[in-house]
């Protein structure tokens, strides 16, 4: 069925009961917003399956227990809808499920990206990629036609009418792009655009690489995308989960359009400096290292900001008041700087206001799992 997905393994009998047959016959497993912390497995029959069977990537279970054909998992933690779908695996056999995870956004999310999901990320045969959708939008809602007026720098759109190479060479009615320029409409050359803060970047000279690590900007000009122009105003909460691979000093790992602001490698490994305008601050946080993962907590929040680098003691202060707007990872906004980082991005969360102190150790302990 649609949203499952069952493991192969050998067929395995105990007590009479065929274990392997019967997880064959799993109807559903989901996750829900109105109980983020239940996992609901729906089977055409109950049987003797209990906490200590099952066991889910990255959750502790709490309990299960039967309701009818229907069982409960109670996890100690509630699922975000950052973590994806879920694999519960069956201890008796070692067979695997998928949980579709339909917990919906809280609302504060203006953007998220996860490299993990293949659904997200529009790349060529050689993996240098072109878009990297919002997750919680991804292509599934595209605007009116438009026949007038001109493309959005960065935007995402797909042809519905072209004349030969209008939009770029080879360009036919169908394609899925990034806009690299703010080319001209008209009623032969029309488009339709996709919803959603999604990066782009068309250059196939810029465009990152997708590897199983990560998403990787080279330090050498492939790597750079931008979202198109938005209102993204202080105050905010950021998270990235990121490699350095390299590390040089002024080298740009997230920047914004309002200005020479963002995050930026400072002047020795590992410190890093985050400004949105009257001051620069530096986090001399050691766990910063070259070749290795962390998770950056960013909130910009005027004289109240803070940068934080796993979980170490965070930087505080005045880091500027500018509005963070449109963003770009491994290069300044308008792509004509050089200093672009050697990063490797796997987990990107953009989010409004500023999180409490739960929403913010959920969404860090998401990143965890990931890292």
């Amino acid at each position: 069925m649609p949203g499952i997905s069952i493991g192969n393994c050998i067929p395995f009998n105990r007590g009479g009961v065929n274990w392997s047959s019967y997880w064959t016959t799993l109807i559903s497993a989901t996750v829900e917003t109105a109980e983020p912390t239940h996992v609901v497995m729906t089977w055409p029959t109950a049987a003797a399956i209990v906490a200590a069977d099952l066991s889910i990537a990255g959750f502790t279970i709490v309990s299960a227990s039967w309701t009818g054909a229907v069982l409960t998992i109670v996890l100690s933690e509630a699922v975000l809808v950052f973590d994806g779908n879920l694999t519960i695996t069956f201890g008796k056999t070692g067979q695997t499920a998928t949980v579709t995870n339909n917990v919906a956004d809280d609302g504060d999310t203006v953007a998220a990206y996860d490299y993990s999901l293949a659904s997200t990320i529009q790349k060529d045969g050689s993996n240098n990629t072109q878009i990297w959708w919002d997750m919680l939008v991804q292509n599934s809602s595209v605007g009116d036609e438009e026949a007038t007026g001109n493309l959005v720098l960065y935007g995402i759109y797909i042809i519905t009418a072209t004349q030969t190479n209008h939009f770029f060479e080879g360009c036919k009615i169908g394609d899925v792009f990034s806009a690299a320029s703010t080319t001209a409409l008209d009623a032969n050359n029309k488009v339709r655009r996709y919803a959603g803060v999604h990066l782009g970047q068309r250059n196939i000279g810029e465009q990152p690489v997708w590897t199983t690590d990560g998403v990787l900007a080279d330090g050498l000009g492939k790597g750079r995308m931008c979202v198109a122009a938005l209102v993204y105003e202080q105050p905010a909460t950021i998270y990235m989960l990121i490699k350095p691979v390299s590390w040089t000093r002024y080298d740009r790992i997230l920047s914004f359009s309002s200005g020479d602001y963002g995050l930026q490698q400072a002047q020795s490994t590992p410190r890093m400096r985050f400004s949105l305008g009257s001051t620069s601050n530096d986090s001399a946080n050691s766990d910063a290292t070259v070749g290795e993962f962390c998770i950056i907590r960013i909130k910009a929040n005027g004289a109240n900001s803070s940068l934080q680098v796993n979980d170490q003691t965070p930087i505080t202060g005045n880091f500027g008041t500018a509005a963070l707007n449109a963003f770009a990872i491994a290069d300044a906004y308008s792509g004509g700087d050089a200093r672009d980082a050697n990063i490797c991005y796997r987990n990107m969360i953009f989010r409004k206001g500023i999180d409490a102190a739960g929403k913010e150790a959920a969404i860090y302990n998401c990143l965890l799992k990931k890292k």
